[in-house]
């Protein structure tokens, strides 16, 4: 799956160009008792300049919220999900998802700067009894 979002006016939410990509697959267990999905995602985002700010605010920025152009961002995911039926009654589900983020801004004197990444491991596990 792909989508791009372009930019569309001078708000922030919408001052920004989206790509976003994810691939994913997925199989029935040779028991046919469950079945697996993997995947993998991509995101970027990038601040678009605005021909109708003031130019000397494209590159350089004191205060975010105000800026166009200064910041830029990605996020990368991969994980999985795995669904298993015991019998009739029982049934197992779990997920686990690492993933990478990155933004960085220029500042005011015109440097970049970046933030720290952030690093996320998230999982989920789950036994369900049907009575």
């Amino acid at each position: 799956m792909v989508s791009r979002r372009l930019r569309t006016a001078t708000f922030a939410f919408q001052r920004s160009n989206v790509l976003a990509l994810r691939a994913f697959v997925g199989r029935e267990l040779d028991s046919g008792h469950g079945e697996w999905e993997a995947e993998v995602a991509y995101s970027s985002t990038k601040d678009v300049v605005n021909s109708s700010v003031d130019p000397t605010m494209f590159t350089a920025c004191a205060d975010v919220t105000t800026c166009y152009g200064a910041t830029t961002g990605s996020v990368i995911s991969i994980g999985g999900t795995m669904y298993y039926r015991i019998n009739r009654d029982w049934f197992l589900i779990g997920q686990l998802y690492l993933s990478h983020q990155s933004i960085s801004t220029v500042s005011a004197a015109n440097t970049p700067i970046d933030d720290p990444a952030i690093n996320d491991l998230t999982g989920y596990f789950r036994i369900a009894y049907r009575f």
